[in-house]
């Protein structure tokens, strides 16, 4: 950038951290590290115990390289975010930057998503994975088909209301309870990594011609990453707890996300060498065996379809210690999680009341723990329904990855607009911006047709919503403004639908003309996302206070 454009860049930072307050009565509790911690939390959850088994069934031994390649695209979203986060240190940023940028149409789209396609459904989807591990130790949670049994139901709901009572205790209490079993749930990982390398690693699996196959190709390996990317997708943390941020940290907020991007990274890539490497597919094989799984040598389908993966290599090695210790991480680590997600949808469902299109009660934060009661409480109940909605693990998880996949288009046509809207010419960002919509563009593609339609659908079936309060002229419209999100979506469906089988689609679009044809229309998106920026800052709605 020219030295003008960097002061410009320098006033707008300035202006935008101050111009945009939250309730009084949120509680400025969190430091640099809780941040990290808190963006690391739910990028390490109940999928770092199954995920690096999954993506082996599109990839192979060369799942490694899926964890990079997803690290890699998800990066200049982050980057993205990051300065959003600098722009705007408020509560429930990841619906109210659209906001900022487009107006009512996209930010109501994108508060649809993160609130009750998002968010809502991790909580329930974490009670599902703890309840599939207490069913080891108490078999009668569970029936044979995998289908809650009515105490199964009884736990899931016991668990999701114990979360939102930490919840409401205030943000001190959910960062405090996400450090400690963090640090728990990585420390295991970690052992378990470090255990499988030094005393049962062996190149065989990366280098025997029958046993170092790539199950679906290298369009596999996309697929792969388009399935891992669920486990960096928790880099939100930051954009949705900034508001509650220590006033001397702010201005260090972006890089929280950065450095648990890099943290996450690692662990990952290093797990999945350390897993695929130690592997023993005669040691497996009786275990696989008594859960009805033929594992042979480069049955890497099999392997994704172990129960308990982690638990069931410890097991085969003859380690039972370890064995009962990632029983036990298994209840842990998605309870964590839980705590986290839970503590960010009031904070959404805050931030929608802000742009006038929720209840105005969702604007009420209780003055003695800091944290959006009604918000809190609408959470929990659509949580308990979900429940009885989607029973599977595995059905709530494809659901999921699609839909949060589509919401980061949102970041960097909020970036381009307001940088429009401000004339400030950043080389940088004019790169970056196009980048992240094409890495978001083609993350959501990677999730898989029909997942892709299934993670957007919700999107139209709430306009109504939107509409209703548009018509009593309490929220804005900005329907100009926001059509390119809504054809945007419908596009990329479409071109899920129509590309490579490997994706799920018909295979009329195939491998790599799908990729080409979808980095054309993300190009030609950020463009249109550009000139649609409103014209004037839009204000929000006022805080209710006692």
């Amino acid at each position: 950038m020219s030295e003008k454009s960097e002061k410009n860049m320098e006033d707008l930072k300035n202006s935008t951290s101050t111009q945009y307050k939250d309730s009084k009565h949120y509680k400025k509790a969190l430091g640099f590290w809780d941040n990290v911690m808190l963006n690391i939390g739910t990028m390490i959850g109940s999928g770092i115990l199954l995920l690096p088994f999954v993506v082996a069934a599109y990839a192979g031994p060369y799942e490694w390289i899926s964890w990079l390649v997803a690290g890699i695209f998800i990066l200049p979203v982050i980057l993205i975010y990051s300065l959003l986060v600098e722009l705007y240190p408020v509560s429930g940023g990841m619906s109210r930057y659209p906001y900022y940028s487009h107006g009512g149409l996209v930010s109501f789209l994108a508060s649809v998503n993160a609130i009750f396609y998002f968010s809502m459904i991790i909580i329930p989807i974490e009670a599902q994975a703890i309840v599939r591990y207490l069913n080891l130790f108490w078999p009668v949670l569970l029936e044979p088909s995998g289908y809650p049994t009515i105490l199964g139901y009884i736990v899931e709901v016991i668990l999701t209301v114990l979360v939102s009572v930490i919840v409401y205790l205030g943000v001190r209490s959910v960062s405090t309870s996400n450090f400690v079993i963090t640090a728990i749930k990585s420390g295991l990982i970690l052992l378990f990594g470090l255990t499988m390398f030094l005393f049962f690693w062996s190149p065989k699996n990366f280098t025997d011609p029958s046993i170092a196959v790539m199950p679906m190709g290298i369009p596999g390996i996309f697929a792969a990453a388009g399935a891992s990317i669920f486990a960096y997708t928790g880099f939100r943390r930051t954009a949705i707890f900034a508001g509650e941020a220590k006033e001397e940290i702010v201005k260090k907020l972006n890089w929280s996300e950065i450095v648990a991007w890099a943290i996450v990274l690692v662990i990952y890539v290093f797990m999945s060498v350390a897993i695929v490497g130690a592997i023993d597919w005669e040691k497996l094989a009786p275990i696989a065996a008594k859960m009805g799984i033929n594992l042979y040598p480069g049955n890497w389908a099999g392997i994704a379809n172990l129960s308990g993966p982690f638990a069931a290599m410890a097991l085969g090695y003859g380690l039972i210690w370890m064995y009962y210790l990632f029983l036990l991480d298994g209840i842990i680590s998605p309870f964590g999680v839980s705590i986290v997600e839970q503590g960010g949808l009031p904070r959404l469902f805050y931030a929608a009341a802000k742009a006038k299109y929720m209840p105005k009660a969702f604007l009420k934060v209780d003055k003695k723990t800091g944290t959006p009661i009604w918000g809190l409480i609408a959470s929990l109940i659509g949580e308990i329904i979900y429940l009885f909605v989607i029973r599977l693990y595995s059905q709530s998880v494809d659901v999921v990855v699609a839909s949060s996949n589509i919401l980061y288009a949102t970041g960097p046509a909020a970036v381009i607009g307001i940088l429009a809207r401000k004339k400030i010419k950043s080389t940088f960002y004019s790169i970056l911006a196009p980048v992240a919509m094409v890495s978001s563009s083609l993350i959501f593609y990677w999730a898989t047709y029909p997942y892709t339609l299934w993670g957007t659908i919700a999107l139209f079936i709430f306009l109504p919503l939107f509409i209703y309060y548009v018509a009593k002229g309490e929220a804005r419209g900005d329907i100009k403004n926001g059509i390119w999100y809504l054809t945007y979506i419908i596009v990329l469906d479409i071109i899920s639908y129509l590309g490579e089988t490997t994706f799920g689609g018909k295979g009329i679009l195939s491998f790599p003309w799908d990729f080409v044809v979808i980095i054309i229309v993300a190009l030609i998106f950020t463009y249109w996302a550009k000139i649609s920026a409103l014209k004037e800052e839009p204000e929000e709605a006022v805080d209710i206070e006692e």
